[in-house]
């Protein structure tokens, strides 16, 4: 498979992973997502510089971008909102955890 390919896909599977992630599926975890990163970013590396390199560079940018996002955005709210709405351990929330650990 194409290089470029390979790295548009990888960054289609980040974005589905992160939206999974925000809709609370715990099997996704900040390691998977740092590793699908790190994926990415060699892929992109190892491109020849043409339009559609371009194109797919700009198309990680704005994903990491939302990821920023989402950390600055679940951190707000879970500073100003201190009320536990689950006692259980076993269920992740939203929360300042939420891509805490993501390497971008």
């Amino acid at each position: 498979m194409d290089t470029a390919v390979r790295a548009q896909l990888f960054i289609d599977i980040l974005n589905l992973s992160v939206n999974l992630r925000l809709s609370g599926c715990v099997q996704i975890t900040d390691d998977r997502i740092n590793d699908i990163i790190s994926e990415i970013r060699n892929l992109l590396n190892s491109l020849e510089p043409s339009p559609v390199t371009d194109h797919i560079t700009v198309h990680f940018k704005n994903t990491l971008n939302y990821i920023r996002y989402e950390q600055q955005t679940t951190t707000a709210v879970s500073d100003s909102v201190s009320v536990s709405v689950d006692n259980d351990p076993n269920v992740q929330s939203l929360s300042s955890k939420l891509f805490a650990s993501v390497q971008l």
